[in-house]
């Protein structure tokens, strides 16, 4: 793996060289690069991957290593999200990142309180 992630960086500056040159232009830049995932290491890249997609990282890396295009992706999500709305079925548990308004208790008001209270 070590080795080959090596050629695949040298391919991948290769490539980028090669887009830019034809392709890029003052607002515009490309860069290739080539994930490093092999047969060996998939399903812990992404573990790794889906871990960060949840702390608010990119989706796409997850996917990609897991074989789904980009347009397979979003594809998915269209049927999930408009034709089958299992937004409103298939809610996320609760975390503090899905999660909004206030935390904790919910407010008393001040003739409620206890005493004790501060």
């Amino acid at each position: 793996m070590a080795l080959m992630m090596i050629l695949a960086n040298k391919y991948s500056h290769f490539l980028s060289y090669i887009i830019n040159s034809l392709f890029a232009n003052s607002n515009i830049n490309f860069k290739y690069t080539v994930l490093p995932v092999s047969w060996y290491n998939v399903t812990q890249y992404i573990t790794d991957t889906l871990k960060l997609a949840q702390s608010g990282y990119s989706i796409l890396l997850p996917a990609i290593a897991a074989d789904l295009s980009q347009k397979d992706l979003i594809n998915i999500k269209e049927l999930e999200n408009e034709a089958l709305n299992l937004i409103e079925v298939l809610k996320p548990l609760n975390s503090s990142y899905t999660q909004s308004g206030e935390v904790g208790r919910p407010k008393l008001p001040v003739d409620e309180k206890s005493p004790k209270t501060i």
